[in-house]
């Protein structure tokens, strides 16, 4: 069962803190010279001397505010003296996180969580939207450190957004972003255990899904296949993961005691392939494979080969084996025939087009 009593603070202000100088203070490290700003934080704390009793306002009253007094709860949540609940946290956008986002140990533990996650290979953009939308509220709600935090923080924020819209799981958008910050949270060493990742939602585990991989190979090709999970869609690694079966295969097929990727060769192995996926045939109806499924296969072992040198595995090769010369070019798309019906509107919108450019 949790603790009723409230989380240590490890954002909390000291209490001699006088929140009007400070506001007005971070409002000139802002530039924000709105007139109504510093009026509407003296009514708020007029009623709210302390901003926490706020919280326990009705719903409707926290999302109903001015956009001045708006203004002053957001400073007041990122100097640690407001948790306005995860019911509000959910319901409001936070279009200024970034901009408002003061010096000191919030914005130096979402330093470290962005550091992580970039290392882990995200995107700039999923890498920050995953710290304002998941890390930055949990942080402001919960009062503590990023290495405080725990599994319940996490579901008491899907809960929340589930809530918000009356169904049992938490929204797509939501779900999404925290399970991209467990991961990285699981890199950071906060949480014991990797969350649940694409592999689990699968009819078959990336194991079953290289099937045709020699028993020395297959898990070098599942372990790429699992770190994809953590910056790929579900889809796309399936769809890597059914394209490296077929290179798979052909290993197995042209030199079944290779030991590792690190002594592939190039013309023995990938030379053999390129011409073994340019002929390939569709296991159901027996025609060629499409040419963007041919672009797809050989795009796959590039990317394998590319990736894990990158990353320094020991199943590196050292030296290029696939060139961009290798991928397959798809074929480039002629423009529509204009039939004379066509072609004569076209030529008679040009000639009255012609006066009016002069």
């Amino acid at each position: 069962m949790r603790s009723l009593m409230p989380p240590v603070l490890g954002y909390a202000p000291a209490p001699e803190v006088d929140l009007l100088p400070a506001y007005a203070e971070h409002c000139d490290r802002l530039g924000l010279t709105g007139v109504n700003l510093r009026p509407a934080a003296r009514t708020f704390l007029r009623r709210w001397s302390d901003p926490q009793r706020w919280a326990e306002e009705p719903l409707t009253s926290r999302l109903t505010i001015s956009d001045p007094a708006r203004s002053f709860v957001m400073f007041l949540m990122l100097a640690g003296h407001l948790r306005p609940g995860y019911d509000y946290l959910i319901r409001r956008k936070l279009p200024v996180f970034w901009r408002y986002l003061p010096p000191g140990p919030l914005a130096e533990d979402l330093a470290r969580f962005l550091a992580v996650a970039e290392e882990l290979g995200f995107t700039e953009r999923t890498r920050s939207a995953t710290a304002s939308q998941v890390i930055g509220r949990l942080l402001i709600q919960t009062g503590r450190r990023l290495d405080a935090l725990t599994d319940n923080d996490f579901n008491d924020l899907l809960a929340a957004s589930a809530a918000r819209h009356d169904r049992e799981k938490a929204s797509r958008h939501y779900s999404s972003a925290t399970h991209t910050a467990r991961q990285v949270m699981f890199h950071l060493g906060v949480l014991a255990e990797q969350p649940v990742n694409a592999t689990s939602l699968l009819r078959q585990s990336f194991a079953q899904r290289m099937r045709d991989a020699t028993p020395a190979l297959r898990d070098s090709f599942v372990a790429y296949l699992d770190r994809l999970t953590a910056t790929h869609t579900r889809s796309t690694v399936t769809g890597t993961a059914s394209r490296l079966n077929h290179f798979a295969a052909h290993l197995a097929a042209v030199d079944p005691a290779l030991p590792s990727l690190a002594e592939l060769d190039r013309r023995r192995h990938i030379e053999t392939y390129l011409t073994a996926t340019a002929a390939a045939t569709n296991s159901r109806t027996g025609a060629p494979i499409q040419a963007s499924e041919r672009r797809g296969r050989v795009l796959a072992v590039h990317c394998l080969l590319n990736d894990i040198g990158e990353w320094g595995w020991p199943e590196a090769s050292k030296r290029r084996l696939v060139f961009r010369s290798d991928i397959p070019k798809l074929p480039r798309a002629l423009p529509r025939y204009l039939t004379p019906d066509l072609d004569r509107r076209l030529t008679q919108a040009l000639s009255l087009a012609r006066p009016a450019a002069r």
